[in-house]
């Protein structure tokens, strides 16, 4: 096999291969894009209009906003302090639905000699 034939057939293995390789890379590309956008347009730490310039961002500037969104947004999110898990408020019992019984006594000791 002479130097040529082996170009050629490397050279025909890569024209193969690039295609599925690049189909790859955008599914993977897309599907960071629409996470990044349904992020966006569910994000609670966002305003009004902070909230819609960061959705017309993404979806217009496809991948790339997305990629600008990841990194300046998702960051403020993760530098909100941790909440304090704090036990439960103890709740006091609640009064008696009637008042003590006088003859409570008398009714315990009944039939007892």
């Amino acid at each position: 096999m002479s130097t040529d034939t082996k170009t050629l057939s490397d050279a025909l293995a890569l024209m193969l291969t690039l295609p599925f390789l690049m189909c790859g890379v955008m599914l993977i590309l897309e599907g960071f894009w629409i996470c990044m956008l349904v992020h966006c347009a569910t994000n609670q730490n966002l305003d009004g209009n902070d909230k819609l310039v960061w959705v017309l961002i993404v979806l217009f500037a496809n991948w790339i906003g997305a990629l600008i969104y990841c990194f300046v947004q998702l960051p403020k999110k993760q530098a909100v302090a941790p909440t304090v898990l704090r036990p439960p408020p103890v709740i006091p019992a609640p009064p008696p639905l009637a008042p003590e019984d006088p003859d409570k006594k008398y009714y315990e000791n009944y039939g007892k000699k």
